[in-house]
C-alpha cells in the first residue's frame, strides 16, 4: 500500500473476484481485502489514479433506463 500513502494494520479478506477474458485461456484471481486500522494520508500516485473507463459507447446504457 506503499502506492497510496498508508500502512495498513490487520487485513480481512472480504472476497476472491474472478475474471475470464473471451479468447484467454487462464482466469485472473483477485483477492479483495479490507482495513479499518490504517496510518498515514491517502495520497495519489500514478499507480493509483483513479479513471473511468466505459467499454460501451456514451448513452449505450444510459438508454436502456
Amino acid at each position: 500500500m506503499e502506492e497510496c500513502g498508508v500502512i495498513s494494520g490487520s487485513l480481512r479478506q472480504i472476497g476472491v473476484l474472478v475474471f475470464e477474458f473471451i479468447g484467454e485461456a487462464q482466469l485472473m484471481e483477485v483477492h479483495v481485502y479490507s482495513t479499518d486500522d490504517f496510518t498515514g494520508t491517502v495520497a495519489e500516485s500514478e499507480g493509483t489514479l483513479h479513471q473511468y473507463c466505459c467499454p460501451w459507447p456514451c448513452g449505450v446504457l444510459e438508454d436502456k433506463f
